[in-house]
Parts: structure tokens; sequence; C-alpha cells
């Protein structure tokens, strides 16, 4: 037998480490072990810089995505409010719609990257929803005059016997007012 197998020394265990013959430990990072980090502990918990906020929005993409909220809601007001024959659960369409006008002028306008407040994006979702509720009315308008019951006129001649101000003048009351404040509210909120 030889000396080293009665000393136990077989495979190198009374070897000290790093000297030849030693075993290798995984994930050993002692001297001579031969491993090295990728990056030194500072680099790699080092907590990153938040990124600068944005100082002007995309107007164009701020611009395209209202417009597209815009006809959605003028889309939705038809069917809810001219079809489906909705009062004062349009107080939540408008709510809806002026958030998604809103949330969709954000988008556009910043990407969701952080940004610097600025007042141009709340404006465009305000006026935008404004104009998205006035062409809701004009819609459901032109489908009460396509639809009025028991009438011998044609379309032309229920326009002209009733043109959109005067129903508008007819049909404004506290409801109306109500949905203008929640969607323009909404719209100002969610394009923050």
């Amino acid at each position: 037998m030889h000396q080293h197998d009665v000393d136990g020394a077989r495979g190198g265990e009374n070897v000290p480490p790093g000297a030849e013959g030693a075993p290798r430990i995984p994930g050993d990072l002692r001297p001579g072990s031969g491993r090295r980090l990728e990056r030194p502990p500072g680099e790699r918990l080092a907590v990153p810089e938040p990124p600068t906020p944005r100082d002007r929005p995309s107007t164009v993409r701020a611009v395209a995505g209202g417009i597209g909220g815009a006809v959605l809601v003028t889309v939705a007001w038809l069917v809810l409010g001219g079809v489906l024959g909705l009062d004062w659960g349009m107080a939540v369409a408008a709510a809806a719609g002026g958030w998604l006008i809103g949330a969709l002028v954000a988008d556009g306008a910043w990407s969701g990257a952080p940004h610097v407040r600025r007042a141009g994006p709340p404006l465009l979702a305000v006026a935008l929803g404004f104009i998205a509720w006035l062409s809701g009315q004009f819609a459901v308008y032109l489908w009460t005059r396509l639809t009025l019951p028991d009438s011998h006129l044609g379309f032309g001649e229920r326009v002209a016997a009733t043109p959109f101000p005067v129903y508008f003048g007819g049909i404004f009351g506290p409801l109306e007012v109500l949905e203008v404040v929640l969607i323009a509210a909404a719209a100002w909120l969610a394009a923050r």
C-alpha cells in the first residue's frame, strides 16, 4: 500500500487549496481557484439612474390617439344613446369615454415614459372629449331623423323640418351639462 493511501491524501484531500492537484470546488472564488466575478459587486448591486423625464410630448401621436378615441366614443354614443335609448346611463358613458380619450392622448404624447407634466395633452384631451360628445349628439340626432316613426317625409325633409340646433336646444338640460362635465374631467385626469 502506498503512503498517501494510508494518510487519506488520495485525490488531493489533504492538499492545501490552490496547490496543484487540489480539488476544484464549484463557485470557489478563493485566490488561485481560477474563477473570477464577471463584474465587481459594486457594479452588480448598483441602483441604475432613473431615466431623464421627457420634456416635450409627441403632439402628432397624441392627436392621432385622441382622434381615434373620439371616433370610438362617438360610435358608442350613437349605439348607447340612439339605438339603445339610454338616458341617465349616458353620464357613465361620458365618464368612460373621457377616460378613454385622455388615456389615448397620454399614451400618444408620452409613450409611457416618465415626463414633466404639461398642460397641452390634458387640454387636447378635453377638447377632443367635447368634440366626441358633440359628435355623438349629432349622430343620435341623425339616427332619430332616420328612424322617426310614422313619418311620411323623406330623411332630407326630416332634417330640414328640425335642424340640429333646434333639436339640440330642445333636448339640452341638466343631463347634458353633467355629461360635458364628466367627459371633460375624466379626459383631463387620464391625460395628465
